[in-house]
């Protein structure tokens, strides 16, 4: 009889761990939830403060997908190459720096470049 009462005993004890386990992730995804509510009222306030345009609904899986850019940003994207017009005036400045001993005109030197 005893060992019967250890075991329903000790699977109590199971349930109740994997319960306070359960309350416990419940517990940090609403203060999560409740942390992103807080934001959102924040940035309708700001966009209402100051007069701008409000963010467009977005579909659930891009709004997750935002979240997760958020909070795992990608180091890559910060290390990318320049925009094709920076690379070209880079260009054009290393090529006159370059040829210091020729002389550039004044209308070569005054280029400007947009796309």
């Amino acid at each position: 009889m005893d060992l019967g009462k250890a075991r329903d005993r000790s699977k109590v004890l199971e349930s109740m761990a994997l319960r306070n386990k359960i309350t416990k992730n419940i517990n940090g995804i609403k203060e999560d939830i409740a942390l992103l509510k807080e934001i959102v009222e924040k940035m309708i306030n700001i966009y209402q403060v100051h007069g701008t345009r409000q963010p467009e609904a977005v579909k659930p899986e891009i709004g997750l997908e935002i979240i997760d850019l958020v909070a795992n940003p990608d180091i890559s994207r910060r290390k990318r190459t320049p925009c094709k017009v920076k690379r070209k005036k880079i260009i054009l400045n290393d090529t006159t720096s370059s040829s210091s001993s020729e002389s550039v005109s004044d209308s070569e030197s005054d280029i400007e470049i947009s796309e």
